[in-house]
């Protein structure tokens, strides 16, 4: 008993004194050993080691030594830099030492090492020679501690590449293996921060001529792996985990995993809803080489038929990598949604159908190789029936993206369509052609490529070929030559559509042509010319031929262009002044206009020919000429549409107009204004004529004015036989003209309407 108390207080004295011991030998100094602890480095690692800083005794966690500052030297054929430089390296012996006295090395750790990789020209790595048995026995164990970083380089060039935060255990088994349990952080040095936040972390075994590891890939943000892979956040946003099993030579490394995605998005969208995309694969890995290749497993097509495959070279250095997907009859309903969270101004309401097959390769060099076929696919638009194509091939050839002609079926309509596109530049090469296709479809499908035809038609159907082109130095714009078939286009202005039965349109970009136009506009049939030229003084320019109109059909159509609705104080008091429409100022025409006959109540003008030159509100009607039964009247009239009313100047000529059974010529101007029976109620008129072969005279000339119903005349001369009146005349208030006449020696007295004078004395 008495015994065992001793040996207990033994115990718990020497337990005592060895804490004591441990927790002062740091404080004591061990430089008296540094040339030896160096040396036993050096024969351990096979490198020169040199120690720069302090060497004290490491009790509790050796027995060994911790040395400060320590920097491993590398194979001169590496180059110059160290291998490896540490804050503080700790050297734990083994415990053989205490018998022995041979420093020998049970483990060494590296705290916040910095270790530089290198590979050389010959294909080498520095640290292939810890692999060798010597190195392993000398070194069972060896420990990376503290906010560790490796870096690579590769001859004289230095990869952008590091791992940062790096943990290491690395133990030695006798047979010459490494067990070996691992995690770090990837970065690049062109960054400022850490790119890449989220940890890998690996376990297993490195043998000379054998690796298995384990590798997982915590839950990381797509937008950091694209920053370490590319050097920024391409846009696309989610999260990605893995899990890796690598097995194998080192110069063949088989790699068999599973990929997990969720949340994909871009950088300004939500992410998706749902649970994301388990994706198998498998692969091999060429340490030596710098060549990694991975593809997706043929497992995952019961569950999503696509397969990706991805290979990468000199990843370490410079990398060169490519991404290939393939599809098998993979249902295109989700694309849309994919490709509008993706970015892309899709609406929303649009929906896909159908299936695609095919292959697609993209490269780091930006270079999009493939092809891919749609088939029994639909597009269909808000508020429009569906876009059905049988077949649908789209060719991708480095930035084009080439659409092969495919026929696209509308319930009343098809066309073939083809493309190109041209993603680095938006360049796009658009080609629609078709037998018989309505305007509705074309508005609905392609509504959103400006044309100025396509805006302005309502209704009907077109055959022929459009192409649209847009791109940094192309105008964008529609060009091609189409027919028209019962169209119609409303037309700011007028009380009617332009219904077109048929005509010939030619695009040009912002350009124009419309040819053999056969069309009718209320009760008034027409032909004619159109021309839209932009930038020109006058941009719109057209002639028309009308075989017969009526001034009240006329005045009916253009009523929105003569009369606004005005406010209740405008229309009662005459308060406030008329509004003009942006679409009156912004219209400048010129054209020709031919009447083959224009009634104007008992008047009939004939052959009527005008050049119009219209100027937002100013509308003016030059070189104006017509037969009047047997007569030539010509004139210009200028209109004015800025006001409530529009008011009216007309300067005229007329030449030998039948008129009392003789002939009359008449220059003069008449200025009116209102609409309807108001322009005769406001008509102000004045000018000169002369007369021949008239029932009351051989001759007759004067000036008269027009006041209303007020006529008055001036200067008469009226020839009677041999005998020359003159005088003046009137209308009387009963509305019967009176004429007063005198030769100096007689009187006369010419009376009643005017188109019955008689002689009363």
């Amino acid at each position: 008993m008495t015994f065992r108390r001793i040996s207990l207080r033994w115990l718990v004295a020497g337990l005592a004194l060895f804490l004591a011991i441990g927790i002062v030998a740091p404080y004591f100094s061990a430089n008296g050993y540094r040339k030896r602890i160096g040396d036993a480095l050096e024969a351990s690692l096979g490198r020169k080691v040199n120690i720069a800083g302090e060497v004290r005794f490491n009790l509790l966690q050796g027995p060994g030594f911790t040395l400060e500052t320590v920097e491993i030297g590398d194979d001169p054929a590496f180059g110059v830099d160290s291998f490896v430089t540490v804050d503080s390296l700790e050297a734990r012996l083994k415990l053989s030492f205490l018998w022995t006295g041979k420093l020998e090395w049970a483990s060494i750790v590296l705290n916040h090492p910095s270790v530089n990789l290198v590979k050389s020209d010959s294909g080498h790595w520095n640290f292939e020679s810890l692999l060798k048995p010597r190195i392993v026995s000398a070194l069972p164990r060896i420990e990376l501690r503290d906010y560790g970083r490796v870096n690579f380089r590769f001859g004289d060039t230095k990869s952008i590449f590091y791992i940062g935060n790096i943990e290491l255990d690395a133990a030695a088994r006798a047979d010459g293996h490494w067990d070996l349990r691992f995690s770090g952080e990837p970065g690049r040095t062109d960054r400022s921060a850490q790119l890449y936040r989220q940890s890998v972390t690996g376990r297993g075994q490195w043998r000379p001529q054998l690796v298995n590891l384990d590798l997982q890939l915590e839950k990381s943000a797509l937008s950091e792996i694209s920053s370490l892979i590319f050097g920024r956040d391409v846009g696309i946003h989610g999260t990605v985990s893995s899990r890796i099993q690598l097995n194998g030579p080192p110069n063949d490394i088989r790699i068999a995993g599973r990929l997990q995605v969720q949340d994909l998005h871009r950088w300004d969208q939500m992410p998706m809803k749902g649970d994301g995309w388990p994706l198998d694969f498998r692969g091999r890995l060429d340490a030596t080489t710098q060549l990694l290749e991975m593809e997706s497993a043929a497992e995952n097509l019961a569950l999503l038929p696509i397969g990706v495959r991805y290979r990468v070279a000199d990843y370490l250095s410079k990398p060169r990598w490519a991404l290939g997907l393939r599809w098998n009859r993979f249902p295109v309903e989700p694309l849309a949604a994919i490709a509008r969270h993706m970015g892309a101004s899709l609406p929303e309401d649009i929906k896909l159908a159908g299936t695609l097959d095919g292959a697609v390769s993209w490269s780091g060099q930006g270079s999009l190789q493939g092809q891919i076929a749609f088939h029994d696919a639909a597009v269909t638009f808000p508020n429009s029936t569906a876009v059905q194509f049988e077949e649908a091939s789209v060719v991708f050839d480095g930035d084009r993206i080439h659409l092969a002609p495919a026929v696209a079926r509308i319930p009343e309509s098809q066309a073939s369509v083809n493309a190109d596109y041209r993603w680095t530049t938006q360049e796009l090469d658009l080609n629609i052609s078709s037998d018989s296709m309505t305007i509705a479809d074309i508005r609905t499908h392609a509504a959103r490529l400006p044309a100025p035809l396509l805006a302005a038609l309502r209704t009907g159907v077109w055959k022929g070929k459009l192409r649209y082109r847009r791109g940094p130095e192309i105008e964008e714009g529609w060009s091609g030559q189409i027919q028209l078939i019962k169209a119609e286009i409303p037309l700011p202005g007028l009380a009617e559509p332009l219904r077109i039965r048929s005509a010939a349109a030619r695009l040009d970009g912002a350009k124009l042509w419309v040819d053999k136009m056969a069309a009718r506009i209320g009760a008034i049939d027409l032909q004619g010319d159109y021309r839209y030229e932009p930038g020109a003084t006058r941009p719109h320019r057209f002639r028309i031929a009308i075989p017969a109109a009526d001034t009240a059909e006329l005045e009916r159509l253009l009523m929105p262009s003569l009369r606004r609705n005005e406010g209740f104080l405008a229309r009662t008091l005459g308060i406030g002044g008329s509004t003009v429409p942006e679409w009156l100022t912004e219209r400048f025409m010129d054209g020709a206009v031919e009447i083959g006959e224009l009634t104007a109540g008992d008047i009939v003008l004939r052959r009527l020919r005008s050049r119009v030159k219209w100027d937002g509100a100013k509308v003016a009607f030059t070189g104006m000429e017509a037969r009047l039964e047997e007569g030539m009247g010509y004139g210009e009239l200028k209109a004015d549409l800025s006001g409530r009313i529009p008011s009216y100047r007309l300067d005229f000529h007329t030449d030998a107009l039948d008129f009392k059974g003789g002939k009359i010529d008449a220059d003069g101007s008449i200025d009116t204004s209102g609409i309807g029976a108001e322009l005769l109620s406001k008509i102000r008129s004045e000018g000169s004529f002369a007369a021949r072969g008239l029932d009351i005279g051989k001759s007759v000339s004067g000036c008269y004015r027009l006041e209303g119903p007020r006529l008055r005349f001036t200067e008469l001369q009226l020839q009677v036989g041999s005998e020359l009146y003159v005088g003046r005349g009137a209308t009387q208030d009963d509305g019967r003209l009176l004429l007063q006449l005198s030769n100096g020696g007689k009187q006369m007295r010419i009376m009643g309407p005017l188109a019955k004078l008689t002689v009363v004395e």
